[in-house]
């Protein structure tokens, strides 16, 4: 008997850009956070929650936990711009122009509402951004099918050794 064991994996991918050059300053995966993962299911309802969309930048340095629900040391929250939807990918992005939330990032996180809301996601970054330029964030999350050949693999082993011992 084959048993396949599949899952479902959010991924989060951050960009930022020179929103004059359209030159790529950062790049970095993230995690998308219970609240975020809740979020997807959510969608699910009859009755959708907010969408995502709002972006807040920070400067705390707490790692990054599954378990966060807001960002530690909030700096400034913006709305998304521009948001995007191909088959199992989103992209959102909002500019940061050249003189707002001039600090050094520690944190990023996108969200449900102006203040408060629901967290779908947080990355601990280091980046400096200055009055020199504005810059473009960019979130991507990509919902993917998983398969996990290692546990098929434990699963035949522990199948053909029933068998074997079996027999």
């Amino acid at each position: 008997m084959v048993k396949t064991i599949e899952g479902l994996n959010a991924k989060g991918i951050l960009r930022i850009f020179n929103a004059r050059t359209k030159e790529l300053l950062y790049i970095k995966q993230n995690l998308v956070v219970n609240t975020g993962l809740a979020y997807i299911v959510d969608r699910m309802k009859t009755v959708p929650p907010d969408p995502i969309n709002w972006i807040e930048v920070g400067t705390g340095t707490t790692l990054v936990d599954p378990t966060d629900t807001t960002l530690e040391t909030p700096l400034l929250r913006k709305e998304v711009v521009d948001m995007d939807t191909i088959e199992n990918t989103l992209t959102v992005n909002t500019l940061f122009e050249n003189y707002e939330a001039v600090d050094n990032w520690k944190e990023l996180g996108m969200f449900n509402a102006i203040t408060g809301g629901v967290m779908f996601n947080r990355i601990n970054i280091d980046f400096n951004k200055t009055s020199d330029d504005a810059v473009i964030v960019e979130f991507t999350v990509i919902i993917t099918r998983t398969w996990k050949w290692q546990d098929w693999y434990l699963i035949k082993m522990k199948e053909h050794l029933f068998q074997t011992w079996t027999t």
